[in-house]
């Protein structure tokens, strides 16, 4: 089943504000339109006008064309330093477990 453009938008669009590391209220701030207009568009999108599509796309600092395709869209990777905080975690559980032998 193909998703509607809509559906599209709000994923791409919550996938690159995520990516970049940009709340919404910076996004809102960047583009001037509403934090919960921003926040419609990422989880109950309504018809985005070309012209609020444009600011969106300026405000996240990528081309329209990127909030508009029909692609997977992916959580954004780990920081170095979460990485780094998970692998200290496991180390710390391995340490644990191998005193309970």
């Amino acid at each position: 089943m193909a998703m509607e453009l809509r559906d599209i938008v709000a994923g791409n669009v919550r996938a690159v504000r995520l990516q970049k590391g940009i709340t919404q209220e910076e996004l809102a701030r960047r583009t001037k339109l509403s934090v919960r207009y921003i926040s419609k568009v990422e989880n109950d999108p309504p018809d985005v006008t070309l012209h609020n599509l444009d600011k969106i796309a300026k405000g996240l600092e990528v081309h329209v064309a990127e909030l508009v395709t029909d692609r997977k869209t992916q959580l954004p990777r780990p920081s170095n330093k979460d990485a780094e905080a998970v692998k200290h975690t496991i180390r710390l559980l391995t340490a644990y477990l191998k005193t309970e032998d």
